[in-house]
């Protein structure tokens, strides 16, 4: 699929993310600078968890329907509920 194929309403959805994403780590790497004597690392893994969840999101939207189908499936397969 190409950029420009994706509707305008899930590229400004992405946007938005990203931008949020990116206020929230200089967020958090500000914290850090201005308050040494705290341990922010939770946070920080939580961000970086997020930018990693989007991304993978990302792929599974923006790619044709079989990728998305193969990413979403292996989500769901490799989620610890799904596990025995």
């Amino acid at each position: 699929m190409i950029f420009s194929d994706i509707p305008i309403s899930v590229r400004i959805t992405f946007s938005a993310i990203a931008v949020l994403l990116v206020i929230a780590s200089l967020f958090s790497r500000w914290l850090q600078v201005s308050r040494p004597d705290k341990n922010y690392h939770e946070l920080r893994q939580r961000i970086q968890t997020w930018w990693v969840i989007v991304a993978v999101f990302a792929v599974g939207v923006l790619f044709n329907k079989t990728t998305s189908v193969i990413t979403f499936g292996l989500i769901i397969n490799t989620h610890p509920s799904r596990r025995p």
